[in-house]
C-alpha cells in the first residue's frame, strides 16, 4: 500500500482542482522535460540542444497559451477544461512535428483540441521555414475541436464521423 499512498493523495488534490472529465492536461517537472528531450534525440537522431530549443520553443509560445485560454473560456464546454493551459505529453508532438516537418498530420480523437493546436503551432513555425504542411484530425464527436480555431485552422481541420471512414474517403480526394 505505500507505493499507492502518495499517487492516491496525488488523485484527490486532481479531483478537488480541476474540471477536467477528459483527456486530462498536466504540465511536466523540468527534469521530464530533459528526459523527454533525451528521449527524442535518440529517436529522431537529433541533438539534445535542438529536442530542448523545441520544447522550450512551445513552452514559451505565448500566442498559443492566450489563444487556447480564451478559446476555452469562450466555450460552451469551458466548465469542462481548466483555465491554464498545459501541454504535458504534446510537447513531444510539437518536437517530433517540428524536426520531421511532414507534410501531413493525422491525429485521430481531437477532444478539444488542444493536441491539434500544438501540432498546427508546429506547422506554422515549419511554414515559417518554408515546409508546408497540413493537419487532419479525426473524431466522431461533432463538438470535438473547438480549440482549432482562428489561426490555426488555417493549417488543419477536423473530419467528423467514424475515423476509419473518414479516413477511407480522405485517402480518396
Amino acid at each position: 500500500m505505500g507505493y499507492f499512498k502518495e499517487p492516491a493523495r496525488n488523485l484527490i488534490r486532481w479531483l478537488h482542482s480541476s474540471n477536467e472529465t477528459t483527456n486530462f492536461t498536466y504540465d511536466l517537472e523540468e527534469a521530464n522535460k530533459q528526459y523527454l528531450a533525451s528521449l527524442l534525440a535518440v529517436v529522431l537522431s537529433i541533438s539534445y540542444d535542438q529536442a530542448i530549443s523545441y520544447i522550450r520553443e512551445i513552452e514559451e509560445d505565448e500566442e498559443l497559451k492566450n489563444h487556447v485560454a480564451r478559446a476555452t473560456a469562450q466555450s460552451e464546454w469551458s466548465f469542462r477544461a481548466d483555465p491554464e493551459v498545459r501541454l504535458g505529453r504534446r510537447m513531444g508532438w510539437y518536437v517530433i512535428a517540428r524536426v520531421l516537418k511532414p507534410k501531413v498530420i493525422v491525429e485521430t480523437g481531437v477532444d478539444k483540441g488542444l493536441g491539434a493546436c500544438v501540432l498546427t503551432a508546429a506547422l506554422k513555425r515549419n511554414k515559417e521555414e518554408s515546409f508546408d504542411g497540413r493537419y487532419y484530425g479525426t473524431d466522431i464527436d461533432s463538438r470535438a475541436g473547438y480549440l482549432l480555431s482562428g489561426q490555426y485552422a488555417r493549417f488543419g481541420s477536423i473530419l467528423f464521423g467514424d475515423s476509419i471512414d473518414s479516413l477511407k474517403n480522405w485517402r480518396d480526394r
